[in-house]
């Protein structure tokens, strides 16, 4: 498991990766870098610029987009909560693996 920016673009040419996009609101957003960053007195721009950083990275490094959904197999919002995420994930992985086994082949007697 490789968990983080980028990793969609590592690994988008792997037939057995399964990308997962886990976003949250804004409101949610801000209140994360708040606890990170506590004498920040602009969130919202902190958290643009930081966006902005993120995605360009992954654009001159890597020539993704990551903006783009199309990268990703699932996307998740957080407020459905960790729990049901993480199920959510799981459930997708096992059934990718079914779908990647291969099928044996019958023998005619």
């Amino acid at each position: 498991m490789i968990v983080g920016r980028a990793s969609q673009c590592i690994l988008r040419n792997n037939p057995r990766a399964l990308h997962v996009l886990v976003y949250a609101p804004v409101d949610e957003k801000i209140e994360r870098v708040k606890q990170r960053h506590p004498h920040e007195h602009d969130l919202p721009a902190l958290m643009h610029r930081m966006d902005a950083e993120r995605h360009h990275y992954i654009n001159d490094y890597y020539g993704c987009d990551s903006y783009d959904r199309a990268m990703y197999h699932l996307c998740l919002n957080s407020t459905i909560g960790i729990d049901t995420c993480a199920a959510l994930i799981v459930s997708a992985i096992h059934q990718s693996e079914k779908e990647q086994k291969p099928k044996k082949q019958e023998t005619s007697v």
